[in-house]
């Protein structure tokens, strides 16, 4: 007997139909399971992991601190002419780059605007994302040739620690590449001593915030730590990926039993303080745009300190300082030692003495 062509035509024709078809639904299951809110992490049946880790003593460490390179792009600033019109000006970028590595390479230079003695000899420099402008290789290269790694490898003097932010993740895969190869990932930490810096890429996914705590069980209770990131927790720019599910509070049920003496971030492009769910948080400038600045961070045994360097007045901008570790011989202060440009977040400002 012959086969019947007309069924087994219309049999392979069925079977196309619903393997397209559970295609079609398996995209629709995934997009829909993304939507979902993840799992609020909390340390609830986990407390046991959390190591108790006695503090060494006797800390003094220097970091400084920048965001927002953006190598590849321009530098611009906006005015206001006597018509009314809003006037932009941009130039190349490099000179503001090389300017901002010459001024952190001479910060030990300085003296502090506090306790009348100059920075210490930084131990590393962070930068919080957006490294290049669009993550392409030739930009990447250029960054590195500036940056390097280990304080030898480039103009800037010190070892750098860095992560991606959205610019760089806009050539994902290679992107990811460079920061193995750099860093070893996008989240990560290192040790000065008892002080901990904890970097958490352009923010922590659920599967980076599993690995936070992981981290911080390691880290014990008392050892002071520094989080860093590229996305804002609150303020401008602040409704991201990374706030609009659960993962903040996610984030504050993670850290807020450890101590955290501060957590720093860009993306904004703007230099200030701000409180979030009672961590003090600093975001700091870009040499793309008007307010173009980089961080001093001093952590001792007895204060946490953070200066705000402003690149084109080449003075100290503003200064947060605060007693930690019990101390009562040092008394928080929040200082503007200049009043323009403008400080965001200036709500803040006037809750701290």
């Amino acid at each position: 007997m012959k086969p019947n062509k007309t069924k087994f035509l219309m049999s392979s024709r069925i079977k196309i139909e619903m393997g397209l078809l559970i295609i079609i639904l398996t995209f629709f299951l995934i997009g829909y399971l993304r939507t979902l809110p993840k799992e609020i992490l909390t340390w609830y049946g986990k407390t046991h992991t959390i190591k108790k880790v006695p503090r060494k003593g006797n800390l003094d460490a220097t970091l400084l601190v920048a965001s927002d390179i953006h190598v590849g792009s321009k530098s611009c600033n906006w005015s206001l002419k006597k018509d009314g019109k809003i006037l932009k000006t941009c130039t190349p970028i490099r000179p503001w780059i090389l300017k901002l590595i010459e001024s952190m390479n001479t910060i030990s230079d300085k003296f502090l605007p506090v306790f009348n003695q100059k920075v210490p000899i930084p131990s590393g420099v962070i930068v919080c994302g957006d490294l290049t402008q669009n993550g392409y290789d030739n930009q990447w290269i250029e960054y590195t040739r500036l940056f390097g790694l280990t304080g030898k490898d480039g103009k800037l003097k010190f070892p750098v620690f860095d992560i991606p932010g959205n610019h760089d993740l806009r050539n994902r895969a290679y992107t990811l590449t460079r920061m193995n190869q750099r860093q070893g990932g996008t989240l990560y930490f290192r040790d000065f001593n008892d002080l901990r810096i904890v970097a958490l890429g352009e923010a922590p996914s659920q599967q980076d915030l599993k690995k936070l705590m992981k981290i911080l069980a390691r880290t014990g209770k008392n050892r002071p730590v520094i989080l860093f990131m590229h996305f804002p927790l609150y303020g401008p720019y602040s409704k991201t990926w990374f706030t609009a599910d659960t993962y903040t509070e996610s984030l504050y049920n993670i850290i807020k039993e450890f101590n955290i003496l501060a957590i720093l971030h860009g993306h904004f492009h703007g230099s200030g303080y701000y409180k979030w769910k009672g961590f003090d948080v600093y975001n700091i400038g870009s040499v793309k745009h008007s307010q173009k600045d980089f961080g001093v961070i001093r952590v001792t045994d007895n204060y946490f300190f953070f200066g705000a360097w402003h690149l084109e007045t080449q003075k100290w901008w503003w200064y947060h300082v605060k007693p930690v570790n019990g101390n009562k011989t040092i008394t928080e202060k929040l200082t503007v030692l200049s009043e323009t440009p403008w400080v965001p977040y200036p709500s803040e400002w006037l809750s701290v003495p």
